[in-house]
C-alpha cells in the first residue's frame, strides 16, 4: 500500500489513531509492537539480565504466583512505555501473542517462546543440571518418574514427575510432550529406562547447539534473509531435504565455531527439526522455526519493516554473506573475528556496533 495514497482516502480532518493508520495500510500494529516488545527484552540481555530473570522480576512484584495474568503484563507493559496512549482494545492483540491459548495466564515458557528461545531446551538443560547436581545417578530418577514400576515411562507420568520438582511446576503439557519426544528415541510415545539413562548420560551438548543455530537464524532473518535462502545454504543437493551429513557440513562451513561438532550431535539437531529422524525438509524447517520464533517479517510497500525488501530472492553470495554475518553477530564476542569466513574486517566491526 503506497503512503501517498492512504494520506489521499484520509480526509484532512479526520482523526485517526496509529493503529487504525497502520490497519489502513494492511499492517498489524500488534506485529509493530512484538518488535519492539522483543527488541527490548533482547537489550536487557545484552545488558546481562535473562529472560527468567525479567519475568521472575515481573512474577514477584505480582504476588510470586509462577504467572502472571494477561492485565498485570499489560501494566508492566505500560510501565515500560510500550503501550502509550493505546487502548485496552489496541493492547490486546500483543497480550493475546503472549497468551495464546487465552487462559488469562501468562507463564515463562510464553514470554520465551514470544522472545523466540526454545523452551524445551530450557527445560532440558534444567532437568540435566537437576539430576548431575543432586547426587542421584540417571536409574534413580528414572524410577522416581516410573511410578507403576514397569520400566517405561508415559508422557503422564513424566508431566506428574516434573512437576514435582522445582521449577517445573508451571511446565505445560505440550512443552513436557516436547521435552519427552527427546529421550523417546524408538518413537513409540515411552521412554525406557534405557533410553532415559542413555539420554541423561550423555553429554550431547545438542541444547547448546541448537540455541546457538537458532539464534544465527535470528539473525539471518534479522538482516533480511528469507527462511527460504536460510534452508537453501544447507540442503547441499538442492532436493528439498537436508540431511545429517548436509547438515554437519554447512555447519562447519558456516563457521569453525561448529567445527568440533560431532555427526551424533548433528544427528539429534536434525531429529528435532524433522519428521524423520534422517532429514528435515522446508515444510519441517518452517514448522520448526516457527516454533522457535524465527519468522519472515511483516512487510509495508514491498518491503520488510526491517527495511529490505523482502519478495526479493538474494544471489547466493549474498545468501552466503548474509549468513556469515549472522553467525559472527550470534556469536560470543570472543569468538566473533575467529568464527568469520569471507567476510571483511570493516563489515565485522559495523556487526559490533549494530
Amino acid at each position: 500500500v503506497n503512503v501517498d495514497v492512504l494520506l489521499k482516502i484520509i480526509p484532512p480532518t479526520a482523526s485517526i489513531s496509529l493503529s487504525e493508520f497502520m490497519s489502513l495500510a494492511g499492517i498489524e500494529y500488534s506485529e509493530v509492537l512484538s518488535m519492539r516488545l522483543r527488541k527490548i527484552l533482547l537489550k536487557a540481555e545484552s545488558l546481562g539480565a535473562t529472560l527468567e530473570d525479567v519475568f521472575h522480576e515481573w512474577d514477584v512484584s505480582c504476588g510470586g504466583k509462577g504467572w502472571i495474568t494477561s492485565s498485570e503484563l499489560e501494566d508492566k507493559l505500560r510501565a515500560l512505555g510500550l503501550l502509550h496512549n493505546l487502548s485496552a482494545k489496541d493492547a490486546a492483540p500483543l497480550l493475546g501473542k503472549l497468551d495464546p491459548n487465552q487462559t488469562g495466564k501468562v507463564t515463562f515458557g510464553a514470554l520465551m517462546h514470544f522472545a523466540g528461545r526454545d523452551y524445551t531446551n530450557y527445560l532440558e538443560v534444567k532437568l540435566r543440571k537437576l539430576v548431575h547436581t543432586s547426587g542421584l545417578d540417571a536409574k534413580d530418577v528414572f524410577q522416581v518418574f516410573d511410578i507403576n514400576s514397569d520400566g517405561t515411562m508415559t508422557r503422564a507420568e513424566f508431566l506428574n514427575g516434573l512437576r514435582q520438582l522445582q521449577g517445573f511446576q508451571n511446565a505445560a503439557e505440550e512443552e513436557v510432550a516436547a521435552l519427552l519426544h527427546r529421550f523417546d528415541t524408538t518413537g513409540d510415545g515411552y521412554v525406557s529406562q534405557d533410553e532415559f539413562i542413555k539420554f541423561m548420560s550423555h553429554d550431547f551438548k545438542v541444547a547448546d547447539l541448537e540455541a546457538r543455530f537458532v539464534k544465527i537464524l535470528h539473525k539471518a532473518v534479522e538482516m533480511g534473509t528469507r527462511r527460504k535462502e536460510c534452508f537453501a545454504e544447507f540442503d547441499g543437493d538442492g532436493d528439498g531435504r537436508v540431511t545429517v551429513l548436509e547438515m554437519h557440513a554447512a555447519l562447519r562451513n558456516l563457521s569453525n565455531t561448529f567445527e568440533s561438532v560431532s555427526l551424533e550431535e548433528v544427528s539429534e539437531l536434525v531429529r528435532r527439526f524433522g519428521s524423520d529422524d534422517a532429514h528435515f525438509s522446508y515444510s519441517d524447517f518452517l514448522t520448526e522455526t516457527s516454533k522457535r520464533g524465527v519468522e519472515t517479517p511483516q512487510t509495508f510497500g514491498g518491503r520488510s519493516l526491517g527495511g529490505r525488501a523482502s519478495d526479493a530472492s538474494p544471489p547466493s553470495h549474498v545468501r552466503r554473506l548474509s549468513l556469515n554475518q549472522a553467525s559472527v553477530a550470534a556469536a560470543p564476542l570472543s569468538d566473533q573475528i575467529d568464527g568469520l569466513r569471507g567476510v571483511p574486517r570493516s563489515v565485522i566491526w559495523w556487526l559490533h556496533d549494530q
